[in-house]
């Protein structure tokens, strides 16, 4: 009884689903829902949104505010003993190397400046380990190489305001406004892509249907014209010939009627994968179409559908952004000036 039951279901719900019916506005719908490429339009415009803000932003000053927090267990000496370091003046260094030159050392004129000189021979002084005795020593003392306490706090807060940038904060905010049209009309592109796309599928599943249903029609038209042939046949009225093309034209028919349902199917499939269903997911059309009359009207006014196209728009919008993206290159070449 439950394996009954179960069968029961299962087969109602298949003949559910073969039965559901799918009109032109409803794959419309779920055209528009599904699609990949209009859900990457979606989010490009509203990263231009964002951007067009973004550029806004820079009228405002720019506040930037840093710190550093650093929590020491001890102190940091740098070294334990105080220390002595010979003093060597300027002239004594290399300008190319930026070190010690021994020839510059030797110099009569450097060397007074760098070592203690003996008066009697006007020599350096020699310690005991036999190095020169510089004339000047930097004394650090050990006590004062202690950084930091226990808590060290460091911060820094700068602020910028732009006044005059010859124009490049303007025209910056109005390549961003032109980009977030540009996407705009690249979005409207897409979806009336996509509109005209499933209506052309659409109306080929339902010109097929029609067709398919007509051959059906027309072998039975033919099956009950075979009778009556088989009937003339009996009674001697007609030969045997005439009732072979009659067949013949019945195993064409049934040849059409096997090619318009592959068509059809075919046809479903591609319906199905344009508005983002399961391909094998099974659907009738509806038995007649309605007149879109608006669509008509908007195909008689010519010049307004030419002006009104999003094609035409999306150019104007790009045209507009290279002026403003000139304008922006001369304002880097006009003096700059700012408070900070």
């Amino acid at each position: 009884m439950r394996k009954t039951l179960i069968s029961l279901l299962v087969f109602f719900s298949l003949s559910a689903s073969a039965q559901e019916v799918l009109t032109l506005e409803a794959c419309k719908q779920i055209a528009l829902t599904n699609n990949r490429i209009l859900r990457i339009d979606s989010s490009n415009l509203q990263s231009a949104k964002y951007s067009s803000k973004s550029a806004f932003a820079n009228y405002f000053p720019d506040i930037s505010f840093s710190g550093i927090f650093l929590r020491l267990n001890k102190q940091f000496q740098m070294f334990k003993n105080d220390l002595l370091l010979p003093v060597i003046p300027y002239q004594a260094i290399d300008a190319a190397n930026m070190q010690v030159s021994m020839a510059n050392l030797n110099n009569p004129q450097i060397a007074p400046l760098t070592f203690a000189l003996d008066p009697a021979t006007g020599m350096p002084l020699i310690d005991a380990n036999g190095n020169p005795v510089f004339k000047n020593y930097a004394w650090l003392p050990a006590n004062q190489s202690k950084l930091g306490e226990k808590d060290n706090f460091l911060f820094n807060l700068s602020l910028t305001q732009p006044i005059f940038v010859g124009g490049k904060i303007y025209y910056a905010n109005k390549m961003a406004q032109n980009a977030v049209e540009i996407a705009r009309y690249k979005t409207e592109i897409d979806r009336q892509s996509l509109l005209y796309e499933v209506e052309d599928l659409y109306y080929n599943v339902w010109i097929i249907d029609k067709k398919y249903k007509l051959a059906l029609k027309h072998l039975d038209l033919l099956k009950e014209i075979e009778k009556d042939v088989e009937n003339y046949l009996k009674e001697g009225l007609i030969t045997s010939n005439q009732l072979l093309m009659i067949r013949s034209k019945i195993n064409q028919a049934q040849v059409d009627i096997f090619k318009a349902k592959n068509g059809l199917s075919v046809q479903k499939q591609l319906l199905n994968q344009k508005i983002g269903r399961d391909i094998q997911q099974d659907f009738t059309v509806e038995d007649s179409l309605k007149a879109d009359f608006e669509v008509i009207q908007n195909i008689l006014n010519t010049q307004l559908s030419i002006d009104s196209r999003p094609e035409v728009k999306l150019l104007e919008q790009k045209v507009l952004l290279n002026k403003n993206l000139m304008k922006v290159t001369q304002a880097d070449m006009m003096p700059q000036l700012g408070l900070t």
